[in-house]
Formats: structure tokens, sequence, C-alpha cells
């Protein structure tokens, strides 16, 4: 798992994770479809859940779980 957004529903925990080029979306262990975008997977939770009360993506925790994410990049020195 490279990265994801994590957000708290009534119904559990929503998390949208980079998938290859795309984004799944989940609450709990359940699947609500791959999409494009991590918005677009956000209104489909929202379709799909509606009363989790799934927030906006601003609002959503974003964590990078990739080894090289921490390093600096050597082109912003």
């Amino acid at each position: 798992m490279l990265a994801q957004y994590v957000a708290p529903t009534r119904l559990g925990i929503a998390r949208i994770i980079r998938h290859g080029r795309q984004w799944r979306a989940l609450i709990n262990d359940a699947e609500y479809g791959r999409h494009e975008t991590p918005e677009a997977a956000v209104n489909a939770l929202r379709e799909g859940e509606p009363s989790a009360r799934v927030p906006g993506l601003p609002e959503w925790r974003f964590t990078d779980d990739h080894p090289l994410a921490s390093l600096p990049n050597p082109r912003a020195a």
C-alpha cells in the first residue's frame, strides 16, 4: 500500500487506497469500486452508503507509507 486517505464514518473507517493508477473506495472491508480520482471515490462512498455520512475529502487524513516518501528531494536543494 503506497498511499491512502482515512476518515471515520458512522459505519466504521472509510479508506481510499491508491491501487496502481486507480483509487479503491472502502468502508471497513466493503469495497465501493475503483475510481480515477480520490474525489470520485468519496462520491461513490457517499452514494453507496448515505447513512455513513462520509466527510468531504479535505477532512480526510492522508497517509503515505512508501519507504521513499520521507527522503528529501535532491533537486529541491
